[in-house]
């Protein structure tokens, strides 16, 4: 799937692992928020460009599944996610 041109306005926060309370919203800079916003948008189209050459040369013709729709997370915000709580000591 990939990431809405607007994810810097949308997501302007970051979640940090093992935070405390688990799932506390971190502010980030607007430097940090447009370099971050870049690497997720080109590493996330860089992927799916490398899957879709990958299948193209490796599946048989029609039957490789072109479709961009993995979901790691159901939402971002972690008032709104059903991931579950973070039970690992570490």
């Amino acid at each position: 799937l990939e990431p809405p041109k607007d994810i810097g306005k949308q997501y302007n926060f970051y979640i940090k692992p093992g935070g405390n309370p688990y799932g506390t919203k971190e502010k980030l800079s607007k430097s940090l928020v447009k370099r971050e916003q870049f690497m997720i948008c080109q590493m996330i189209a860089r992927l799916n460009d490398a899957a879709t050459w990958y299948k193209s040369q490796t599946c048989e013709e029609g039957t490789a599944n072109l479709e961009k729709s993995f979901i790691f997370h159901h939402s971002l915000d972690p008032d709104n996610n059903e991931g579950g709580e973070k039970k690992a000591k570490w």
